[in-house]
């Protein structure tokens, strides 16, 4: 059960997935210490033997920053297709009052991240391509901004008039 879950989440899991398919913590414990379990974060692992990539980071820091974790910014760009942003720091947002702390993770609050801005990517919640461009507005220089809109409307993931409409919904 666990080997197909993680399968699912590219190779990464959390403790607490593992116990609710019926590992304890001593088994917990005894996986880690022989070997078969890489820990990626605090309570997330992945299996060993199967390939850490890029994915592998996305999942681990996205079941380490917690359940209403959605993954935005420039790594939401870079998984529609952008190659104008780099793959690191993996960029999460959590909403309001949560503080999680992830080695290697970019971490928002942000509370007007709305279901319907979200798409399902590699089974992760993620700012759909017209949201994450905005986002990046925030971060990005103007040169780069305009190079990772032109890649996503050119890629046909988005265009501009999306894009204007979910920056107008976002102003403050």
């Amino acid at each position: 059960s666990l080997a197909a879950l993680a399968s699912n989440q590219a190779s990464a899991f959390s403790r607490a997935q593992a116990l609710a398919v019926g590992f304890n913590d001593p088994a917990i414990r005894r996986s880690v210490r022989a070997g078969r379990w890489g820990r990626l974060h605090p309570g997330v692992y992945r299996l060993t033997g199967s390939p850490e990539t890029w994915h592998t980071e996305i999942w681990g820091a996205a079941l380490a920053a917690g359940a209403s974790t959605a993954v935005t910014h420039e790594t939401a760009v870079r998984l529609a297709g952008s190659r104008h942003v780099g793959p690191r720091p993996v960029t999460l947002t959590v909403p309001h009052g949560a503080h999680p702390r992830v080695r290697g993770a970019t971490i928002h609050q942000i509370d007007d991240l709305r279901l319907h801005h979200l798409v399902t990517f590699d089974g992760l919640p993620v700012s759909e391509p017209a949201r994450a461009i905005v986002e990046c507005a925030a971060v990005l220089s103007r040169r780069r901004l305009a190079l990772v809109l032109d890649d996503l409307v050119f890629d046909r993931r988005t265009t501009y008039a999306w894009v204007a409409s979910r920056l107008a919904g976002v102003a403050r």
